[in-house]
């Protein structure tokens, strides 16, 4: 008789097992479990998720490349090559802090009480689509909850970025209704100094991978619980272009 194979001491099938030892958990802890197939990608924002695993690679920084940034990291992902590409392009041309152009702090909402009979709308994550703000399964607070925590108003061309999660982080959209709505604490509001920047050309570039970059680059947490802060936001850099 053909002898048995010894059983897995992992307790999974073997081709499983296979998988394990040869890729690890490559680049699933940066993907939701239903983008974990074999062409998911390895990045947290949304445009960064179709990006492809590949193996692990050495590289070297001078210690100047330390210090190209107020926040002291010593990562892969702030120093990789990859990174530092961009970072030259997006210099080839003047650029500004978000933090220069915009008339109040970054700052995100509230966690909403819901209402069933609620008239405001409550914004969250599941509203931004990257391309509009889906208001149409939008849960609703109460106009006394709206009253009540005015720093979570939303206003007609505010820009709203989702701050937390995968694949989430980084979803932005403008404003385009004027109906009462606020923001839940999952997603900061940037108002933009009309005269200084054009509202779209920022949505837009937001969108881009010269931004995106700069999310996967300094956002912070750990694998299920990631962030981006009020203040990284403004730190991000954007093109000084004259589009009024």
């Amino acid at each position: 008789m053909r002898p048995r194979r010894p059983k897995n001491p992992l307790g999974v099938s073997s081709r499983r097992a296979k998988t394990k030892r040869k890729g690890g958990s490559g680049g699933r802890n940066f993907c939701p479990p239903a983008l974990r197939r074999r062409r998911s990608g390895v990045g947290a924002a949304p445009h960064s998720c179709s990006v492809k695993r590949s193996k692990a690679k050495h590289f070297s920084i001078s210690f100047n490349q330390i210090q190209t940034t107020t926040i002291f990291r010593f990562y892969s992902r702030f120093h990789n090559p990859i990174t530092q590409e961009l970072t030259k392009i997006l210099k080839r041309y003047p650029t500004v802090k978000v933090g220069k152009i915009i008339t109040e702090k970054v700052r995100r909402g509230v966690q909403p009480k819901f209402e069933q009979e609620g008239e405001i709308y409550a914004i969250k994550t599941g509203q931004l689509k990257n391309g509009c703000i889906d208001l149409s399964e939008c849960e609703m607070v109460s106009r006394e909850f709206y009253q009540n925590n005015e720093n979570a108003h939303v206003r007609k061309d505010d820009i709203l970025i989702a701050s937390t999660g995968k694949v989430s982080l980084g979803k932005i959209d403008l404003v385009e209704f004027e109906d009462d709505a606020i923001v839940d604490g999952h997603v900061s509001i940037v108002r933009l100094d009309e005269r200084q920047y054009n509202k779209l050309f920022f949505t837009y570039f937001s969108r881009s991978i010269l931004w995106t970059f700069q999310v996967e680059r300094d956002f912070t947490g750990t694998p299920n619980q990631i962030e981006l802060y009020a203040d990284q936001i403004e730190a991000f850099d954007i093109y000084f272009l004259c589009l009024l």
